[in-house]
């Protein structure tokens, strides 16, 4: 992951493989994120990165719904991530089909269908605590 200042209160930050980016600007204490990096590694170093910068987000941002607009969350699991209408409702759509799919998975005994789910419904919703109660479940703690 590489990051550049482009501004006093602009930080981009690129993706080393895919070159995907995220933006945090600043306001005076405030700071947004603007979409995320992509790999676990680099979303592991991102708060230690804005960190060191003197950019701590108060907010994320999603530019649109694709996957790897989403991961802040990731990086920041306390904080908001606002999003156009359209992609809050199929996001939605996206945290219920997988909610319900690993539930359909915990009832007929298939671990792996209940895990995928409810994991990809944790990257999209970390607080959903359903989602933990059924990664719990069949993990057996």
């Amino acid at each position: 992951m590489r990051a550049v200042s482009v501004d006093p209160e602009a930080i981009v930050v690129t993706s080393l493989l895919w070159r995907t980016t995220a933006t945090a600007i600043r306001a005076g204490e405030e700071a947004m994120l603007i979409d995320s990096p992509y790999f676990p590694d680099e979303l592991e170093l991102l708060a230690s990165v804005l960190g060191q910068s003197g950019f701590e987000p108060s907010a994320l941002l999603a530019t649109h719904g694709d996957f790897d607009h989403l991961l802040g969350r990731l990086a920041f699991p306390e904080l908001a991530l606002g999003v156009a209408q359209e992609t809050a409702l199929r996001l939605r759509e996206t945290v219920a089909t997988r909610l319900a799919l690993a539930e359909v998975g915990l009832a007929m005994k298939e671990p792996t269908v209940a895990r995928t789910n409810a994991a990809r419904v944790l990257e999209l919703d970390p607080a959903n605590e359903r989602a933990k109660a059924i990664l719990r479940a069949v993990s057996g703690g």
